[in-house]
């Protein structure tokens, strides 16, 4: 049922606006058979951190960036947002206090690994 009401809102968003959606694999019409492509439109697209990642790898800056599997902008999932506080705490107890850099923050952690390696 969500799916539905996702996919017919998105559908008359597009077609109120008179925009004609194409998909960039074949310059086609997009359609339901589309839909689980791109049916995750409500998030921050991953281009948006990677030019901020960009900005500060140019200036010759440390950049970190935190990304959490199926959360969009503003995280959902309660043990997300701990672990986020938890990572945030971290890195400021770091840079600010001087405390040892975590096992995270130097090697980073595959985006496959994410869902299991929580912040402690």
């Amino acid at each position: 049922m969500k799916t539905t009401i996702k996919l017919f809102l998105l559908l008359a968003c597009i077609t109120m606006s008179g925009i004609s959606a194409q998909s960039q694999d074949h310059g086609k019409i997009l359609n339901v058979d589309d839909y689980n492509r791109w049916s995750r439109i409500n998030s921050v697209s991953l281009s948006d951190d990677g030019n901020w990642m960009s900005y500060g790898y140019r200036l010759g800056k440390k950049v970190i960036l935190l990304s959490y599997p199926d959360e969009n902008h503003h995280l959902a999932n309660e043990n997300n947002q701990i672990d986020f506080q938890r990572r945030m705490k971290q890195f400021f107890d770091h840079h600010l206090k001087g405390a040892d850099a975590p096992e995270w923050m130097n090697e980073g952690i595959p985006y496959k690994y994410k869902k299991y390696n929580k912040a402690r």
